[in-house]
């Protein structure tokens, strides 16, 4: 029984041992599961901080690239916004240094173009300066019987080259009738009364006359007879100042109407001649009007008359041109004579002046109603 008790006591601690044992391994095996857990736990969180430490890079990675390509485009904007503004800048330097090179280009080939005209012309110039000479010597001397002389034969070499263009002869009876009419100037103080006896005389010859050409003996009696004698009148009445104005306006007006429309001449001003240009005119109208007001103001006394004259004058001066081109071009010839070497004729030269002559007349005549 002893033994018995003894053998249970030992199984007893035998179990206790078993049991305790196993508590042992249960217990080793739950920290080996808690271990092994955290150990996963920890690898997990290392996976996870890797994942958010590589999320991390990508998103730097990407913000890095965001940063960069928009650096990159603003950049390439700048550079194109800084290109864009040195082509402009360079455009604009090109167009300005084009149109300098084309303003120079302008002025040097007018340059050119009247010293080719003036070389061209150059028998033209020098006769126009030996006539302005002789016109200021003429006019400073202001001596009566000298000027009338001078204009008397200028206006028989008229007269000759008017008989040219109606195709009528200058015969005995014309010169004869065209002295008187000078001598008459000169002794009358009524050049009207002159010039209706002469013409009188001519209609009565003209009425005895049975040729058919008769009535044409008249013609010259009217152009150019008769603004010659306006011509004479404005020295005779009104004294050498005003036909000096007169002679000179109209002299640069017709300086500048040839040459302006040599250079800048495009459109046809009329059909009487073909050579005459609008632009040509327009030069001519706005020199003489220049210079006939500026030195008009001490002629007529004032300004405003002196612009108004000029205005009229130069005008009639175009219209006088224009009539002698038609009157020669009916008559199928270029110039009225040869007499004048580059100019032509005396009425080529002077026909300009004989209708501004006309009108220079007619204001001078309102101007002593008015006064």
């Amino acid at each position: 029984m002893q033994n018995d008790s003894q053998a249970q006591a030992m199984n007893a601690d035998a179990q206790d041992i078993s049991t305790s044992a196993t508590n042992q391994n249960i217990n080793t095996d739950s920290n080996n599961s808690l271990n092994h857990g955290t150990n996963i736990d920890k690898q997990d969180n290392i996976k996870i901080n890797s994942s958010n430490s590589l999320q991390s890079e990508n998103l730097s990675i990407e913000n890095n690239k965001i940063t960069n390509e928009t650096s990159s485009t603003e950049s390439y904007k700048n550079n194109q916004d800084s290109n864009i503004s040195t082509d402009s800048f360079n455009t604009q330097e090109t167009n300005i240094a084009q149109n300098n090179l084309n303003q120079t280009s302008t002025i040097s080939s007018a340059q050119s173009g009247i010293k080719s005209l003036v070389m061209q012309d150059s028998t033209r110039v020098w006769s126009a300066i030996v006539m302005l000479v002789a016109v200021i010597i003429v006019l400073g001397m202001d001596n009566v019987v000298l000027t009338w002389l001078v204009m008397g034969i200028i206006y028989l070499l008229a007269m000759k080259e008017g008989a040219n263009i109606y195709k009528i002869p200058f015969g005995i009876f014309s010169i004869s009738m065209s002295v008187l009419l000078w001598i008459g100037l000169y002794f009358s103080s009524n050049s009207f009364a002159v010039v209706a006896c002469v013409l009188c005389i001519i209609s009565l010859y003209c009425v005895t006359d049975n040729s058919e050409s008769s009535t044409k003996n008249l013609f010259p009696f009217i152009y150019p007879s008769l603004p010659f004698v306006a011509i004479y009148v404005i020295y005779n009445e009104y004294g050498v100042g005003f036909l000096a104005w007169l002679i000179a306006t109209i002299c640069v007006a017709d300086i500048f109407a040839f040459y302006g429309g040599k250079i800048l001449g495009k459109t046809q001003l009329c059909s009487a001649s073909p050579n005459k240009t609008i632009e040509g005119a327009i030069c001519g109208v706005i020199s003489g009007v220049v210079i006939g007001s500026i030195f008009g103001i001490g002629i007529f006394g004032g300004f405003s008359i002196a612009f108004l004259a000029s205005i009229f004058i130069v005008i009639l001066s175009i219209i006088g041109d224009l009539v002698e081109s038609s009157l020669k071009r009916r008559a199928q010839i270029k110039d009225s004579s040869s007499i004048l070497p580059g100019h032509g004729g005396v009425l080529d030269r002077i026909d300009a002046l004989m209708f501004g002559a006309v009108g220079m007349l007619l204001i001078l005549s309102l101007l002593d109603i008015y006064q």
